[in-house]
């Protein structure tokens, strides 16, 4: 397979890894800092700041396994 499809399969995963990236900032922004800067129940904020932690946990999961069956479909030569 052309060099370009096994770049293009990296920059796809390199995709998945920056949106659980940005996920995982979000619930660090949610979970700790809002709560700090405001005078509100920081439980609430905890709760949805832990749902984008498990959010962002799975899109690099989802990402990591996409890219491993394409590269492995790559190499024999077939499409994933």
């Amino acid at each position: 397979m052309p060099r370009r499809t096994r770049l293009a399969n990296e920059r796809t995963y390199l995709a998945w890894y920056r949106t659980g990236l940005t996920a995982l900032a979000v619930c660090v922004g949610l979970g700790r800092v809002v709560p700090e800067l405001t005078d509100v129940d920081s439980l609430r904020y905890q709760i949805v700041g832990a749902g984008y932690g498990v959010l962002g946990i799975a899109f690099i999961a989802a990402g990591f396994l996409r890219a491993r069956n394409v590269r492995r479909a790559i190499n024999e030569g077939e499409y994933a």
